[in-house]
């Protein structure tokens, strides 16, 4: 699918979202979930939580994992 492999950059967004676990080498699962309200106004838990390195460059440090998210979202601030 190709919206799992591509980025959005979201502006509004509060946290860096991926429900592709072939993104991370490693997911660390939590015992405390993030709650997150997508734009549409449908809800859901994270259920971990990785870095994604995209380049030398640009390291996305903290990213929820959301499992069947169908893209990953980036927050801008």
């Amino acid at each position: 699918m190709e919206g799992q492999n591509s980025w959005v950059i979201d502006s509004s967004a509060s946290d860096h979202i991926s429900g592709n676990t072939s993104l991370f080498s490693t997911i660390y699962f939590q015992e405390k979930q993030h709650f997150i309200t997508f734009a549409n106004g449908s809800r859901t838990f994270s259920k971990g939580v990785s870095q994604f390195y995209m380049s030398p460059s640009l390291n996305l440090k903290f990213v929820l994992f959301v499992p069947n998210c169908p893209f990953n979202l980036i927050s801008l601030s």
